[in-house]
């Protein structure tokens, strides 16, 4: 049981204690939305199968209005988990926020025309929507994405593990304006065309080659605007690129090897 006042846990506190099932938070739901863990072990709900907040049981979960971020390890495998709604306001899931919520099937978004006025202008201020690194892996069952806007950025293995990557075809599998990674085997020398449109390279997007470094080439469109760090990570084959002039941002490690 936490009582309304919790603030942070710091790195490991709940480590090994896989014997929780029940946590109980006696603070309002917005309330766990500004609590800090340290780590995904930090967190009680890690493993734990019920969440009751104020006495009531969280399966579906709805963020509170005027939440606008979801912080990292927010609710990292809370395995009691089943569906989880966005309103028109959230503008960034944090790295690892959903990782191993092992009944999560489905996200999506409530309409912006349920909300004020001032709900619609912030979201149109706040610049994108960013899925963290890690936030929703190890949702075997989260087969249904619908964030209700334009993702700006995805962080590195954001949807892996889940039915929904599962269900991707091989090749470059995208999300939004963003090319997420490679999937599948690649033969030795291949050239691979991102399509034009796409505006960010995600983390590690090629770095699944590390195994088998045959990208022999990569033909990136104008509309790119980021590569992500360790986006190429390892690919030894990799021999010349022409990065487009509209790119503002490489993140670190991107060509590291």
């Amino acid at each position: 049981t936490l009582g309304p006042g919790v603030r942070s846990f710091g790195e490991r506190a709940f480590y090994y204690c896989d014997k929780i099932s029940d946590v109980f938070f006696e603070g309002e739901l917005k309330d766990w939305f500004f609590i800090s863990f340290a780590d995904g072990s930090a967190n009680p709900l890690s493993g734990a199968a019920r969440f009751y907040v104020q006495g009531e049981l969280v399966e579906d979960l709805a963020v509170p209005q005027y939440i606008i971020d979801v912080p990292d390890y927010a609710f990292c495998g809370y395995e009691g988990l089943k569906t989880l709604t966005l309103h028109p306001q959230v503008r960034s899931i944090g790295n690892s926020a959903f990782k191993d919520c092992t009944k999560l099937q489905a996200v999506s978004a409530k309409s912006a025309a349920a909300f004020p006025k001032k709900s619609l202008d912030f979201s149109r201020e706040a610049q994108g929507f960013s899925v963290g690194s890690y936030a929703f892996s190890g949702c075997a069952l989260l087969g249904t994405l619908n964030f209700g806007q334009d993702i700006a950025s995805v962080g590195a293995g954001a949807f892996d593990g889940t039915l929904w990557y599962a269900n991707q075809p091989d090749g470059v599998v995208y999300i939004g304006t963003s090319a997420y990674k490679y999937k599948g085997a690649m033969a030795e020398g291949a050239v691979v065309s991102i399509e034009e449109g796409t505006t960010q390279l995600c983390d590690e997007a090629f770095a699944a080659t590390f195994g088998q470094p045959w990208l022999g080439g990569v033909v990136l469109p104008q509309s790119l605007r980021s590569i992500g760090s360790g986006a190429f990570y390892g690919c030894a084959g990799l021999t010349e690129i022409s990065i487009p002039s509209g790119v503002e941002k490489i993140g670190s490690s991107a060509f590291s090897g």
